[in-house]
């Protein structure tokens, strides 16, 4: 039972966007796995890099937390302000959200306005 409920919401989750589905070799992936097998930091090290949430958890930006990160928080940042649809998102998040939108390409983020926040220049989900 739970597992089907976990099904549908995935389902749910994933129709607001449009992929292609595409079977890759094992072999082809051996990667996959990689992040799973980075050593933790030392609690010290990541002090600084959390912000504590009421939840009782600690959100850790994974990007600021890597050791060595392939891209920085500072150029998702950059990316996104240089982009019109992502900087809108910004500009919403920032200073409030219209009832509605008359573009198509603001639509989807409607649905999860609120579970979008912003760490810096960079628009995060929560949830």
């Amino acid at each position: 039972m739970m597992a089907a409920a976990r099904l549908q919401r995935w389902a749910i989750l994933l129709s607001a966007y449009d992929y292609k589905i595409k079977y890759r070799k094992g072999t082809e992936i051996a990667n996959a796995d990689a992040l799973s097998r980075l050593p933790l930091p030392e609690v010290d090290e990541m002090e600084g890099k959390c912000n504590y949430f009421s939840a009782g958890s600690y959100f850790c930006n994974f990007i600021k937390g890597c050791m060595d990160p392939v891209i920085t928080a500072e150029e998702i940042g950059e990316a996104t302000q240089k982009d019109d649809v992502l900087k809108e998102i910004y500009k919403f998040v920032m200073y409030g959200w219209p009832k509605e939108s008359s573009d198509p390409k603001l639509a989807p983020y409607f649905k999860y306005k609120n579970d979008i926040t912003t760490d810096g220049n960079c628009l995060i989900r929560i949830k």
